[in-house]
Formats: structure tokens, sequence, C-alpha cells
């Protein structure tokens, strides 16, 4: 009986070992609809989670760990827009950006993250507006 057992548990681990080969695979073979390019906006970036692009043509990407990066004229810049405290833990952190549709008068932008709370709550997420000082990037 431990025979079979043990048959049995070698061949389900095969089995999920060549289906983890596979999927693997498989999507390095994924190929673009035509029309379509692959092209890198920008190395640096640490767990991206959300991008928009701003009306003056800035790319604002969120980072997981509560950075906002700007990408401008295709280069990242080496300082963040601002930092957040936020939790980062699984798919916690900082999730999402948007501008004030007057962004060019008022500099508003909305931020959806997860609050950092000791201890850890089960939901502790939050959207919050801020008023941005004039960027001078």
């Amino acid at each position: 009986m431990k025979t079979r057992r043990w048959s049995a548990t070698r061949r389900v681990f095969l089995l999920l070992m060549a289906m983890c080969w596979g999927v693997d695979g498989f999507a390095a073979a994924a190929t673009l609809p035509t029309g379509f390019n692959e092209t890198p906006v920008a190395t640096g970036l640490a767990s991206p989670t959300a991008m928009q692009i701003a009306p003056d043509g800035r790319l604002f990407v969120c980072e997981q760990g509560g950075q906002l990066r700007v990408i401008k004229d295709g280069a990242l810049l080496p300082t963040p827009f601002l930092t957040l405290t936020v939790s980062s833990v699984g798919e916690r952190g900082l999730l999402g950006v948007a501008f004030d549709p007057a962004f060019a008068a008022n500099h508003h932008i909305a931020l959806a993250g997860s609050e950092s709370s000791t201890p850890p709550r089960a939901t502790a997420s939050s959207t919050s507006r801020r008023a941005l000082p004039r960027p001078s990037i």
C-alpha cells in the first residue's frame, strides 16, 4: 500500500512539474496582435501598480511601496514625486492615481492605497485627494 501511495504521489509531483514548465514556456511564447509593438517605457521601477498620464505629458507611476514616480521625456526621474507610508504586504500598497479634471489649475490628484496600521487591520484601504505644489519637474 505504501508503494502504491508513493507511486501516485510521485506521478502527481511529476505532472505538476511538467505543467509548471509548460506554463512558463507558454508565457514566453506569447505574441502581440498585428499592429502592436512592445516598447519599454522605463527601467528602475520597484513593483509598479498603476500609471496615469498627466495633462502636461508626464507619466506618473505608483509603486507598491508608496512612492509616486515620474517619467518625463522618456526618463525615470531619480527623485520620487512623493512618498507615502503604506502597507505593502501582499497585494496592498499605493495602488492608484488619478488627476483632477482641473489639474492644470489646481494640481489636485487622487491616490488610492492601503493604510499602514499597527496592528494591521483586515480592511485598511483609503483614497485621498491631495493638492500638490506647482511642480518644477
